[in-house]
């Protein structure tokens, strides 16, 4: 059983699990309670032969984790960024 989390929890999300798991409370302390500190939110990008553009999020779901995670900062004891939606925090892309 994993007593540490010794790096970033990282989150790929896909249309069909999105926003309630990875963004919920639940998950979040999980994690926390693992010794996370570090949420990284990536978006699934359509690559390859033959990508299924179907399991991308929608834009209206992005934006509704993007006001989900801003509220989750405030509360929680871990950083959140979405690798796609938090540009505006840094002045630009967040790498």
């Amino acid at each position: 059983m994993l007593e540490y989390c010794p790096v970033p929890v990282q989150s790929r999300e896909f249309k069909f699990d999105y926003p309630i798991l990875i963004t919920s409370d639940e998950f979040i302390d999980f994690y926390a309670g693992k010794g996370c500190f570090i949420g990284w939110y990536f978006n699934y990008i359509p690559i390859g032969r033959k990508p299924d553009i179907d399991l991308m999020p929608t834009p209206q779901q992005r934006v509704d984790r993007w006001k989900r995670m801003r509220a989750v900062r405030m509360y929680k004891p871990v950083v959140l960024a979405d690798f796609w939606c938090d540009g505006s925090l840094v002045g630009g892309g967040p790498v």
